[in-house]
């Protein structure tokens, strides 16, 4: 997920088998640690286990969204509108739990790996398709009271209304006066936005179900073939990197820019440009479904997923195994581990809504961020290095 445009923006570890695991290697720093370890499982399992499977969850879930959505604007009653509710929040669950693997088809591959692997692998910039926030309602206000007819192609053209929120919005209606079944039975535009909104998300999942095997088959390949992934260790750092940017995201935009102000308009770097430490409410990701903190206990989710390679009940070699086998940390992946689930009960445990604390539970916001930060810090100051400084192929 993306802080953009506006201000731009299972839990069961698996260890290898003993026959997987041969002689242990000696010191932090293996020479030839592909010896004693086969890393190209850990990242065939990862992709297969985790993020194809998890992808093709959020197709079903937006596609039974989107027939949601359509059976409301035929008939609206309350009925209908609970359940297109109900099947946002399944599908926004798992999106919130791919956010640590944001990359290849979602995010942007830079362009000489894309020229390398074929142009037409890669549709670049998926996220902010789906997620740009916060939505402008603004604009959205101002298409809903126009006589534009309201098409997919017409929400193809502002990312800044498109994917999520703009569902979210027209399914709940801004906190201030929430919307009614009474509502949408009295605004067919909305209707009609709602489900221009939802085929628009459809047609970009359905996207990235078609592009991410290629991608998929490059990233297996690395070490073996692959222009982009020239070593196993450029598919790791990849992993790694995503974690890491999901964590910072948490703590130092999602979180930050609600309680503190900062992410200045057109640019997410910058920080503090706008800090102001008072509440900005209409930078809140998910306000008007009061969904935000299950937002961010999501993304730490998708970070123990990719970490531990667990899914769903189904689990493999995983990045956590070569930080206890190949690096010999053991520690810190426990802590790391562990710091991961402090996060989220930190989180998940906040009084009321994420609305509500950044005004009146200001303390308890910033002590559970600071849990966030710590996750990053283990991320950024001592796995990654484990990652980046290795010799040779891990």
């Amino acid at each position: 997920m993306r802080f953009t445009n506006i201000f731009k923006a299972g839990l069961c570890l698996s260890l290898m088998s003993s026959s997987l695991l041969l002689s242990s290697c000696d010191g932090d720093k293996p020479k030839n640690p592909e010896k004693q370890f086969d890393t190209s499982l850990v990242i065939a399992n990862t992709i297969d286990i985790v993020t194809v499977r998890s992808f093709a969850d959020l197709t079903a879930q937006v596609t039974a969204l989107d027939k949601a959505c359509m059976e409301l604007k035929k008939n609206p009653t309350q009925a209908n509108l609970d359940k297109a509710r109900e099947l946002w929040k399944v599908a926004r669950k798992t999106w919130e739990q791919t956010e640590a693997f944001g990359f290849g088809p979602v995010g942007e591959l830079d362009q000489d790996n894309q020229a390398s692997e074929g142009e037409d692998n890669y549709p670049l910039d998926i996220d902010p398709n789906m997620d740009t926030w916060p939505v402008d309602v603004s604009l959205m206000n101002q298409t809903i009271a126009s006589n534009e007819r309201i098409t997919k192609e017409t929400i193809e053209k502002h990312n800044e209304t498109r994917g999520f929120h703009l569902l979210e919005y027209i399914l709940w209606g801004p906190q201030s006066s929430p919307f009614t079944i009474e509502t949408l039975q009295g605004n067919s535009r909305l209707l009609e936005y709602l489900v221009a909104g939802s085929n628009d998300m459809k047609s970009v999942c359905d996207k990235l179900t078609t592009k991410w095997p290629a991608f998929a088959k490059m990233i297996k390949a690395a070490g073996k073939g692959s222009k982009a992934y020239p070593t196993t260790k450029a598919a790791i750092e990849e992993m790694v990197t995503g974690m890491q940017d999901i964590v910072d995201e948490v703590g130092k935009e999602k979180i930050e820019f609600p309680l503190n102000g900062g992410g200045p308009t057109g640019s997410v770097e910058g920080g503090d440009t706008n800090k102001d430490g008072k509440p900005h409410f209409e930078k809140e990701e998910s306000p008007f479904s009061n969904n935000s903190l299950q937002d961010f206990q999501d993304n730490l989710q998708s970070v123990y997923n990719l970490y531990t390679c667990s899914y769903k009940g189904q689990s493999g070699a995983s990045i956590s195994d070569l930080i206890v086998n190949v690096f010999k940390k053991p520690e810190l992946d426990k802590k790391f581990k562990a710091q991961i689930i402090k996060a989220q009960t930190a989180l998940k445990n906040l009084p009321g809504t994420f609305t509500e604390c950044i005004e009146h539970h200001r303390p308890e916001v910033k002590s559970a961020q600071a849990e966030v930060i710590k996750l990053s810090e283990i991320l950024e100051k001592e796995i990654a290095p484990l990652v980046s400084d290795s010799q040779g192929e891990i």
